[in-house]
């Protein structure tokens, strides 16, 4: 299984079609997507939420991803049965942090300078995995910079 978030979408969706809840109606970000999720918690059911239509944004709002025991066990490419297993065997095998030695978004940071916002830039451009590009993408969007509509439009591009 591939481990991108669409592709786990649309897995998911064709196995399991009446658990991926796609809602086009405008939405607003602050009470009806909670809304939603609630009302169907209440009815005791976990689907997938895809909120196509957030007003006042461009990109999708998804959630309820790990919700339920059937998605998880996909997540973890596992049955649902063996769920609960393999859930501990992989809490118990840690994967070492990677560390980045002088990361350009630790400069950007510390002085919001340009040429330090041009270097977390550079190194979201160069990234060649999500957690390269969000790490520069958390401080590149949280600055007030050009490059701050830059990055949201790319990272929503390279990663939607």
């Amino acid at each position: 299984m591939n481990q991108d978030l669409r592709s786990f979408v649309r897995e998911f969706e064709g196995a399991y079609p009446g658990e991926v809840i796609r809602v086009s109606d405008p939405v607003d970000l602050e009470y009806d997507i909670m809304a939603l999720v609630l009302e169907y918690e209440r009815r005791k059911r976990y689907p997938v939420l895809f909120f196509e239509n957030v007003r006042g944004h461009s990109i999708p709002v998804i959630c309820n991803i790990l919700a339920s025991r059937r998605s998880q066990a996909m997540a973890l490419g596992v049955p649902e049965a063996e769920l609960a297993e393999e859930y501990s065997r992989r809490l118990k095998r840690y994967i070492d942090p990677r560390v980045v030695e002088a990361p350009a978004f630790r400069r950007v940071v510390w002085t919001g300078e340009d040429d330090a916002i041009e270097a977390a830039w550079s190194q979201f451009e160069a990234a060649d995995n999500m957690t390269d590009a969000q790490a520069a993408f958390v401080v590149l969007a949280d600055q007030d910079h050009p490059r701050r509509s830059d990055v949201i439009e790319a990272f929503y591009e390279r990663w939607h």
